[in-house]
C-alpha cells in the first residue's frame, strides 16, 4: 500500500479509529508521514512504535519525526520482533499471514487494521479486534 493513496490511507485510519492516550503499532513507516498522523490522533498520551525494514526510510522517517513526542522508529523486520502490547495496530505492508506475535500483542479490544494480500491480484483491508472470546475479522 503505498503513501500516495492518502484517501485509502484517511479510510483505514478512521475504521481503526485511533483514541487520545492509546498506544500504537506501525508497521512499514516508510517516511514516517502516516506515523505522524497517528501519533496526532492519540494524543495526549499516546505513543506510536513505527516499525522500517528499509534502513533509508527508517533513517528519513527518525530525521523526519524527530520534532514529534511520542514517537519511536525501529530499523527491523517487525514480523520477526516480538511485539509489546499495543491497543491498536497499524500495517501499511500488505501481508499474507500476519504473524501470531501481533495478534497476540493487542490488549483486550485492541484492534489492528491491513492490507490482507488475498491472492497476488487482490488485496483487501481487513480490520482485527481483539474481544473476550478471541478476535474478530472485517474486511
Amino acid at each position: 500500500m503505498n503513501n500516495g493513496e492518502p484517501f485509502l490511507h484517511a479510510a483505514l485510519i478512521g475504521a481503526a479509529a485511533p483514541n487520545p492516550g492509546e498506544k500504537v503499532i506501525h508497521v512499514g513507516a516508510g517516511t514516517g508521514y502516516y506515523t505522524t498522523l497517528l501519533a496526532m490522533l492519540v494524543l495526549p498520551n499516546g505513543h506510536v512504535q513505527a516499525f522500517e525494514i528499509d534502513r533509508g526510510l527508517a533513517d528519513r522517517a527518525r530525521e523526519n519525526l524527530e520534532p514529534f513526542e511520542g514517537i519511536a522508529v525501529t530499523n527491523d523486520d517487525a514480523t520477526a520482533l516480538p511485539m509489546q502490547s499495543a491497543s491498536l495496530g497499524y500495517v501499511s505492508a500488505s501481508v499474507v499471514a500476519l504473524p501470531a506475535h501481533q495478534l497476540e500483542a493487542l490488549l483486550p479490544g485492541g484492534r489492528i487494521i491491513l492490507p490482507w494480500q488475498a491472492n497476488k491480484r487482490t488485496g483487501l483491508p481487513s480490520l482485527i479486534t481483539r474481544t473476550p472470546a478471541g478476535y474478530e475479522a472485517r474486511h
